[in-house]
């Protein structure tokens, strides 16, 4: 199973200025490794109330792609009504966990950077499961390598040229 911290890979991608083909993305992890079969594909992200045509397209499409799509408002906090993301990785993590309690999977890809998922990767391993991290490299906690260990960090740096997107959709 794959699950995606949205956010997080946009701006990792953003800063790297590069677009991905979410369903590249999708089936370079699914046949990373000989013998895997995808169960599903999950990608957990935000969007500000006021909708943005773009963004709702990009998601339709990862729902076409047979991508599994939870999708959650910005919550705007303090005088300045600054947006943050709420319910993403809580979202994420709770299926991580759920799917791996039901047994539903057996290999876990996280795609993400962010340390904070480090106590859920624990618990992961600790039912059995095997995890893995796909992240660039400038934006992985060094934590996080640790923890899965450098034979299940997928580099997506050395990835791009197969994983980016070749024409504006």
């Amino acid at each position: 199973m794959i699950f995606i911290d949205g956010s997080n890979l946009f701006h990792a991608c953003e800063e790297l200025k590069v677009r991905i083909d979410y369903g590249k993305l999708r089936d370079f992890l699914t046949n990373a490794k000989p013998n895997r079969r995808l169960i599903r594909a999950h990608f957990y992200g935000s969007t500000p109330k006021v909708k943005r045509p773009e963004q709702e397209a990009f998601h339709t499409r990862l729902r076409y792609m047979g991508w599994e799509v939870k999708i959650y408002p910005l919550r705007e906090f303090g005088v300045e009504a600054r947006s943050k993301e709420k319910e993403v990785d809580i979202s994420l993590v709770t299926d991580l966990l759920l799917y791996g309690h039901k047994d539903l999977y057996d290999v876990a890809i996280l795609v993400t950077g962010d340390k904070d998922y480090k106590p859920a990767i624990k618990a992961v391993k600790e039912m059995g499961k095997w995890i893995e991290i796909a992240a660039f490299e400038h934006t992985i906690a060094e934590e996080l390598k640790l923890e899965v260990g450098i034979d299940n960090y997928i580099c997506l740096d050395k990835l791009i040229d197969h994983i980016k997107r070749t024409k504006s959709v």
